[in-house]
């Protein structure tokens, strides 16, 4: 069969987002042509992808075979021929050793294609709500990084809400409609947010979420069960007391030029006061070898006279939020420890203090 290599690179560079680099088990770190389909594990990521290869099944190792696919000029013929394929340009032929084993056979093309097959034939996939890839890409970078947090290292969707926390700052972003409530680990999410699914579907006999673009691309995410902490209440608090303001424009660059005074320090031990007050905001930190503050005027004075308003925070948390959000409510509550929440059109951020740190 003939192949045009731009669109077949351009096919194995999706599929290279489910490889597993550093699984042991052969099946995860090989491509598995079946069925006019290219089909990739990793262990919680599958992708099923269209490949038509005129019926043409086998499967090779991944970081091999794209190499030599590399290698070809822009067009060139692939060949099965007994236990190999083969890849011949004008001037150049390269076969390589693959193999269809019962292991291969039983694990990816029955197990995971059958039931892939039965989602997309006899189940109606689902439109995303129209700000589903928005609150991911919001939410995803509070979620905890080590596999000791268990299910922090997830995104906890659950009717309209999304919700993400590493147990410290709490973020959480409104659906334009409801979805089945389920645990994704967000390791698998930056992958779903460069594919663009446009819908969805949460089958729970083979216990994952699977999402369909609009070429027909499947990826299909492994559903985590476990308990998820009730940050909700947390979220929808009341408070009596607070008022809105937008950051000036060089605010981010002001904390991170305050933070150089900690630069020595462990990322999580980087520490800034913020002070707020009618007219001002105001980020200073201390080290041991002495201590910066920078100050900028509000662009708009706030309405009441917070004359006392201050937290702090940790610096990369409070970096990581800004870049992304600028409208902040000044929280005071008597009796209690002053909080700060970032907001946009649907979606809240909680940093944590140093006192509720402690």
């Amino acid at each position: 069969m003939e192949i045009t290599k731009k669109e077949f690179i351009d096919i194995l560079n999706i599929a290279s987002m489910g490889i597993s680099n550093s699984s042991a088990v052969y099946e995860m770190q090989n491509y598995n042509f079946y069925k006019d389909h290219l089909l990739v594990y990793n262990g919680s990521l599958f992708l099923n992808i269209p490949c038509p290869l005129n019926g043409i099944e086998f499967s090779v190792p991944a970081k091999k075979f794209y190499s030599a696919v590399a290698a070809m000029p822009k067009k060139f013929e692939l060949l099965k021929n007994n236990n190999q394929i083969e890849l011949h340009g004008k001037s150049k032929k390269i076969t390589t050793n693959f193999g269809l084993s019962g292991l291969i056979t039983e694990n990816i093309t029955h197990q995971l294609n059958t039931k892939i097959e039965k989602t997309s034939h006899d189940l109606k996939f689902k439109e995303l709500p129209s700000n589903f890839l928005e609150g991911v890409r919001l939410c995803m970078f509070s979620a905890a990084k080590s596999s000791n947090f268990g299910t922090l290292t997830c995104l906890s969707i659950k009717d309209d809400l999304i919700i993400s926390s590493d147990n410290l700052r709490i973020s959480a972003f409104t659906l334009t409609s409801e979805m089945p409530e389920c645990l994704l680990p967000v390791e698998n999410w930056k992958t779903l947010l460069k594919l663009n699914p446009t819908s969805y579907i949460y089958n729970d006999l083979d216990n994952m979420m699977h999402f369909l673009t609009e070429e027909n691309l499947m990826v299909s995410i492994r559903v985590v069960k476990g308990h998820y902490p009730d940050y909700k209440k947390i979220i929808d608090q009341e408070y009596d007391e607070y008022e809105d303001l937008i950051l000036p424009n060089e605010f981010t660059t002001m904390v991170a030029d305050v933070g150089i005074m900690n630069q020595d320090v462990l990322a999580t031990e980087q520490y800034v006061k913020l002070t707020i007050t009618q007219k001002n905001i105001t980020v200073a930190t201390q080290h041991i070898t002495g201590w910066a503050s920078k100050e900028l005027q509000l662009s708009k004075p706030l309405n009441t006279n917070i004359s006392d308003f201050s937290v702090t925070l940790v610096l990369q948390s409070l970096l990581e939020i800004t870049k992304t959000v600028n409208k902040v409510r000044v929280i005071t509550q008597e009796g209690k420890n002053n909080r700060i929440l970032f907001l946009s059109d649907n979606f809240r951020h909680i940093l944590p203090t140093l006192q509720e740190k402690s």
